[in-house]
């Protein structure tokens, strides 16, 4: 079976003999309580994470720049 969502991974996985590839972070509740298991732990590769905003560069990125914009709008006076 081939499924594109997270969610759909979580529904099928303890239904199923499944393997998944996903965020940890993300079934991290499940591994927990036992649902879904890890498999090759010692090789699950981790990194730092995504950022919007890097200090070390002189212009922000247009993501940075548009969520700055809505907060903006979202605390103006209507």
């Amino acid at each position: 079976m081939s499924v594109n969502s997270i969610s759909q991974i979580r529904q099928t996985c303890p239904d199923d003999y499944a393997l998944a590839y996903v965020p940890q972070e993300l079934v991290q509740n499940d591994i927990t309580s036992g649902t879904l298991l890890t498999a090759l732990g010692d090789f699950s590769v981790t990194f730092p994470g995504y950022y919007l905003y890097y200090t070390s560069r002189l212009k922000s990125s247009a993501a940075f720049n548009i969520i700055v914009e809505s907060l903006r709008m979202s605390d103006s006076p209507r």
